[in-house]
């Protein structure tokens, strides 16, 4: 069952489950929740530099909200098959005319003068100038020490969990993006791009604006930097190659969240027929 099928009662037992079994299995989650309201922020609705939550949406029915922008770009990439281009994603666009299109997009999402590197350009652009990442500062650290563990089929399954953590907004757009880099990657005997060619390519843009937290939380080391680095692109890697499981609920925690509504259910109706027969007992 995928993730946006979930009301919000659902979501918030669903994510409480899913807290506990990672930290029962040593995966270091914040106590903390991710806040989509941000009350120093004037809620601006351009596609470049703001916050995911307030880019321009398009409802889809197999992905929910997706980025307008983003929709438009894969669009655009799809129809002209140009997934099957050698270097997408690699080889650059023209930065001049970049400026021009990306105020062409701000202004009524018209890509008629972009190429196809222009395009993947802006798309980069996009994740890069994200006010908070796609995968959150919040959950950075812990998409890190999963892909650390040595059992690769126990940090794919912490990996979809971690992604049922983040904000709505976030993991719609990441299935929406995984999703496509994957079928990008199917087709990398023609262009070039495999999954760990593209986590490569995108990582810096999509995940490693998180390494910008402060001069003190030791990455000015060039060390741990290529290190984090290393751990950011497997994340990526891992992503692309799972994409399909992005957003999809495990059934076993499915089975618990239901489980738990129906007991709640009993209990608001035992306490409801507690209540009627109240006078009777005093």
């Amino acid at each position: 069952m995928e993730f946006f099928d979930l009301n919000n009662e659902e979501v918030q037992i669903l994510r409480s489950y899913i807290i506990n079994s990672l930290r029962n299995n040593r995966i270091k989650v914040p106590k903390k929740s991710w806040s989509s309201v941000h009350s120093e922020y004037d809620h601006s609705s351009q596609t470049f530099g703001n916050y995911l939550t307030y880019v321009p949406f398009y409802p889809t029915d197999d992905f929910g909200l997706v980025p307008t922008f983003l929709l438009r770009a894969f669009e655009y990439i799809e129809k002209n098959e140009y997934f099957k281009m050698e270097g997408i994603f690699r080889r650059s666009g023209s930065h001049q005319r970049q400026k021009q299109v990306s105020a062409d997009i701000e202004a009524n999402m018209d890509f008629s003068i972009a190429t196809l590197f222009d395009i993947t350009d802006l798309v980069k652009t996009f994740f890069r100038k994200l006010k908070e990442p796609l995968l959150t500062n919040l959950y950075h650290d812990s998409f890190m020490h999963v892909v650390q563990h040595d059992d690769s089929k126990f940090a794919d399954a912490s990996l979809l969990l971690l992604c049922l953590l983040l904000p709505y907004e976030h993991l719609y757009t990441l299935r929406f993006l995984t999703l496509f880099l994957a079928k990008v990657a199917s087709y990398s005997d023609m262009n070039g791009m495999t999954a760990k060619n593209l986590a490569v390519v995108l990582t810096p843009s999509i995940i490693s604006q998180s390494k910008g937290k402060g001069s003190g939380s030791g990455f000015s080391d060039p060390l741990k930097v290529a290190k984090g680095l290393e751990s950011e692109i497997k994340v990526l890697e891992k992503l692309i190659n799972i994409a399909p499981r992005v957003g999809i609920v495990p059934k076993i925690f499915l089975d618990e969240v239901r489980r738990e509504i129906d007991l709640n259910k009993k209990k608001a109706s035992f306490t409801q027929e507690l209540i009627k027969h109240l006078p009777c007992i005093c």
